[in-house]
């Protein structure tokens, strides 16, 4: 009897713990939806510069405006190497305050111009013809009201290759290598009369120097002999072998900077030259590049302090 209630206590609790199990929590969370999305809102927003405070600069800003009506008249002539330039542009600004008046004035068929009915004040003119002829320095001067002026403009040729050069150290010493910088660029001028030296990639260079020897014959296709017994005054002399002579090898080119770097090191204490050849065949153009001498090898002094010697015959004295 025992036994029996016993199995039957058992079966019951095992019902209600099934049942237990079988029922839903209503605490709990419900399964996530298929149509639901994982995407989250971002919790930061782009950056907010207008609180930054940006630096002064000193000056104000100009602006430019046609030239006000008045009585007075600038006339005058533009010439060049050639003579009168035609078809030129003649730029004239009238500077008030912060304000730059401008007009653009044409040149007729024999180099001159004319503008008429403008006020007094300080004027700045100048003269350009695109893309060769531009002047180096600009007209300034004070036109009265009702007065006629009357000036000639100069211009100059602003073209072809320009080359320049540097050296790194810029104060070689004997012995010391020393990196050539060739810089080649196309001298132009541009619709605002402006000069300007575009790089010009791709360009062939050799580099003849005197006073100077090769340290990679990768680097350049040049070379110096020297002949101690030779006079380095007597120019004239073609047979003169203080004259940079070439070594041979295919020219290097420029980068698309418009340079090119050679390696070479001082030979020699004094005076040193160097010559660029910029392309080649028909159009191969000789330039001469300032460059500096080389220094000798700075010397070190040793200053050496003797004690003055010490007198064994003396005493001391100690007072008490």
């Amino acid at each position: 009897m025992t036994v029996r209630l016993r199995s039957t206590s058992a079966l019951l609790l095992a019902g209600v713990v099934l049942v237990a199990c079988g029922a839903p929590d209503s605490g709990l969370l419900p399964p996530p939806s298929s149509t639901s999305s994982t995407s989250t809102t971002p919790t930061t927003g782009p950056i907010d510069y207008s609180e930054i405070a940006l630096e002064a600069f000193p000056g104000r800003p100009t602006t430019s405006a046609p030239i006000s009506a008045g009585t007075a008249t600038i006339r005058g002539a533009v010439s060049g190497p050639d003579g009168g330039v035609v078809g030129g542009t003649v730029r004239i600004e009238r500077l008030v305050a912060d304000v730059v008046q401008r007009t653009d004035v044409p040149t007729n068929e024999t180099g001159g111009f004319i503008l008429s009915g403008v006020p007094g004040g300080r004027y700045r003119v100048r003269a350009f013809q695109a893309p060769r002829l531009a002047m180096m320095d600009v007209e300034v001067f004070f036109l009265e009201d009702g007065a006629d002026k009357e000036i000639r403009l100069n211009t100059e040729v602003f073209e072809g290759t320009a080359v320049r050069a540097s050296t790194t150290p810029a104060n070689p010493i004997v012995g010391q290598g020393v990196n050539l910088a060739v810089r080649v660029a196309q001298r132009t001028v541009d619709g605002d009369g402006i000069g300007r030296e575009a790089p010009l990639a791709g360009v062939a260079v050799r580099v003849r120097t005197s006073g100077w020897v090769v340290l990679d014959e990768q680097q350049a296709t040049t070379t110096t002999t020297t002949d101690p017994d030779d006079d380095a005054s007597d120019e004239d002399d073609e047979s003169d072998t203080d004259d940079p002579a070439p070594a041979g090898g295919s020219a290097r080119v420029t980068d698309g900077d418009g340079v090119i770097v050679f390696q070479f090191a001082c030979d020699r204490v004094g005076s040193t030259t160097a010559t660029a050849v910029v392309g080649s065949g028909d159009d191969e153009e000789t330039f001469s590049l300032e460059v500096p001498p080389c220094a000798p090898v700075p010397t070190t002094t040793t200053t050496t302090t003797t004690a003055p010697p010490v007198d064994d015959d003396a005493t001391t004295t100690t007072t008490p």
